[in-house]
């Protein structure tokens, strides 16, 4: 059984990995469908879920559009230490380690439903794409209720602003996995919309604080 389970994990990497080398491959927005870009340009969420193999809950694909540069989507989601001030849920985050200046691991704590706060570890690491875009991606390292994890933010040009997709997988504990099903999906979408709320705020009502995440994204892609 242990053999089955690494086995089965192995390849929920692989097939994390290759979907998030598709949605990059792929245009953003044309892996989106006529409906779905429609209701994106009226300024609303879009949540696309796409089946695990094998796992108890499907990776969440949540889409805004936003109006700021992917440079100025990704510096506010870098930002992890700023987080508790706006995501739902999230009550502390503390960056562990900076192994080199575009990848970090850190400590967050989650405010769950019915449990104990949830206490996890992610490595989080950024990059430029080729497409004019920018990713961070991560990958749990420990958590209270999770077995892994992995996900990804990625903003790119589209229009005057940007397109952003949080996307979020996770393995959850065979326990809790019926229970927090639903509440788990609405705090995904919450918290990708969370993040769009906070980009545009700090675009026309944050500019200062904009600039100076900004400058430190533009740092580390000069080094």
């Amino acid at each position: 059984m242990r053999r089955l389970n690494s086995y089965l994990f192995l390849l929920l990497v692989l097939w994390s990995l290759l979907a998030s080398e598709a949605l990059i491959a792929t245009p953003l927005w044309e892996t989106l469908n006529k409906n779905q870009q429609e209701l994106l340009t009226n300024g609303k969420q879009v949540v696309v879920e796409e089946p695990m193999p094998g796992m108890p809950w499907p990776t969440f694909h949540v889409y805004h559009l936003v109006a700021a540069t992917p440079l100025q989507a990704v510096a506010v989601f870098w930002d992890v230490q700023d987080a508790p001030h706006y995501v739902p849920d999230c009550l502390s985050v503390s960056i562990e380690e900076v192994s080199t200046p575009n990848l970090i691991v850190m400590t967050y704590e989650l405010r769950v439903p019915f449990f104990p706060k949830e206490v996890t570890k992610v490595r989080d690491e950024f990059k430029e794409l080729s497409n004019g875009g920018y990713q961070v991606s991560w990958e749990m390292l420990g958590s209270t209720y999770s077995k892994s994890g992995r996900g990804n933010f990625i903003a790119i040009p589209h229009g005057e602003g940007a397109l952003i997709c949080y996307s979020n997988f996770v393995n959850p504990g065979s326990a809790i996995a019926v229970i927090l099903r639903h509440p788990a999906q609405e705090r995904i979408a919450k918290t990708a919309a969370s993040i769009a709320h906070q980009i545009e705020y700090e675009v026309q009502k944050a500019p200062q604080k904009l600039a100076s995440q900004v400058e430190h994204l533009q740092k580390i892609l000069k080094k």
